[in-house]
């Protein structure tokens, strides 16, 4: 769902696949991203309506966003006895093509996710589809005990994973050299960051992200 900037640096061991999209799963992907509880925010001239710890459902039939309210907060929980938010409200796409609705998480940083919401409208109705991936050069991790690397300031040894049902063959598994604990990553992982929402990140005059990301090869004699 996301495409990012690669220098010069990071091509060494990432690379970026175009794939073709089938629009069902464009979709399932967006809803899959989307799947938190938010803030919204609407505002039409004098009208301001504000709900938190709330999910927006797409109902494509009715083109707009409707509400699930099934929030343990007491607050949520009258209002929606009250008024039935769930079945009697919704937002109409237009709505946020039209720029009167804002979205923010509630548990990730208050980070601003409108845009996507609206990337998942405009694709809906779009039968040109393609997206990109990213997968780790396999080349550049085959000598797991010559080398270690510093991936944002901390070194580890690294290597491809051995499929297994804790690992798959697309990703990296690094040991941290101080402390000996393991992770398993996919490079998309890796480039969006563990805790991180992609909304944070720069973006380049072309609207890629940008990455907070360095990795440096060094020998075992180097470090």
């Amino acid at each position: 769902m996301f495409r990012y900037y690669l220098n010069e640096q990071l091509r060494k061991y990432i690379r970026e696949v175009r794939i073709e999209r089938n629009k069902v799963d464009v979709i399932r992907d967006y809803l899959r991203e989307l799947e938190y509880e938010v803030s919204v925010n609407i505002n039409i001239g004098e009208n301001l309506i504000f709900f938190k710890n709330v999910k927006l459902l797409p109902d494509w039939e009715a083109k707009a966003f409707r509400l699930d309210m099934n929030s343990e907060s007491e607050t949520t929980q009258t209002m929606n006895s009250l008024v039935d938010f769930n079945n009697n409200f919704k937002i109409p796409f237009q709505l946020f093509l039209d720029g009167h609705v804002s979205v923010k998480t509630v548990w990730y940083g208050n980070m601003v996710i409108t845009d996507k919401f609206i990337d998942m409208i405009t694709n809906a109705y779009n039968d040109d589809l393609y997206g990109y991936k990213y997968e780790f050069i396999k080349e550049s991790f085959d000598k797991p005990f010559d080398h270690v690397y510093m991936i944002n300031h901390v070194f580890y040894t690294a290597h491809m994973c051995s499929p297994d049902k804790y690992c798959s063959e697309y990703q990296l598994d690094l040991t941290e050299c101080q402390t000996g604990q393991s992770h398993y990553v996919t490079a998309l992982e890796l480039l969006r960051g563990k805790y991180s929402y992609t909304s944070e990140l720069r973006k380049t005059e072309d609207g890629l992200l940008i990455p907070n990301l360095t990795i440096k090869k060094y020998t075992m004699e180097e470090n």
